[in-house]
C-alpha cells in the first residue's frame, strides 16, 4: 500500500501571560531578568506539507515528507541592555519561513529471523531550516534590535527506538 498525502492549514499562536506582562521579573529557570510586552500580537501560521508513505507489510512504514511554515508576526525572545544588565524581552518580528524534510521508518524484525518476531525498530529524522525572516525589529524604546533567533538556527533531530511487543492476557 502506498499513499501520497497533501495538507495545508492555518493556525495561530497567542502570547503567553508571562510574554504579555508589562513588569520585570526573574525567571525561575536560568535566573534571567524578563520583561513582558503588552503590545505583542498573536502569530498567524500557514502550514503546508507533502508526504509519500509506503507500507510494505502490516505495521511497517517508510515515508518521506517535506513541509513549509510561514509565520506572520512571530513572537521572538530578544536581549536588551539596560544599565549594564541584560533583560529578556518579547517582540514580534515581521515574518519568518521554515521549511524542512522528515524521514520515517518502522520495521518488524521478524522478517529477519523468527527469534526477532517480537521486536520492532523505529527511526525518525527531521531537519528544519529557517529562512526569510525580516530582520528589523523595533521596540517601544525606538531601539533597533538584531535579527530574531528564528533566523539563524537549523534544527536537526533524530529518534531511534527498539521495542518489544507483548501480548496482554
Amino acid at each position: 500500500l502506498q499513499n501520497l498525502r497533501f495538507s495545508a492549514s492555518q493556525t495561530l499562536s497567542r502570547p503567553e501571560y508571562r510574554e504579555l506582562a508589562g513588569i520585570q521579573f526573574r525567571d525561575v529557570i536560568g535566573g534571567e531578568v524578563v520583561q513582558g510586552n503588552p503590545l505583542l500580537e498573536r502569530t498567524l501560521i500557514r502550514n503546508a506539507d507533502v508526504r509519500y508513505e509506503w507500507y510494505p507489510n502490516p505495521g511497517e512504514i517508510f515515508s518521506i515528507g517535506v513541509f513549509a511554515k510561514r509565520f506572520d508576526a512571530p513572537i521572538e525572545r530578544v536581549y536588551l541592555s539596560q544599565s549594564g544588565s541584560r533583560v529578556v524581552r518579547y517582540v514580534n518580528a515581521d515574518e519568518a519561513t521554515n521549511y524542512g524534510l522528515e524521514l520515517e521508518a518502522r520495521k518488524d524484525f521478524g522478517s529477519f529471523a523468527d527469534g526477532l518476531a517480537a521486536f520492532d525498530g523505529f527511526v525518525n529524522a527531521t531537519t528544519c531550516t529557517p529562512c526569510g525572516l525580516t530582520p528589523v525589529i523595533t521596540c517601544a524604546m525606538a531601539q533597533s534590535l538584531p535579527a530574531a533567533s528564528i533566523a539563524s538556527k537549523t534544527t536537526r533531530s533524530a529518534y531511534v527506538s527498539l521495542a518489544q511487543r507483548s501480548s496482554c492476557a
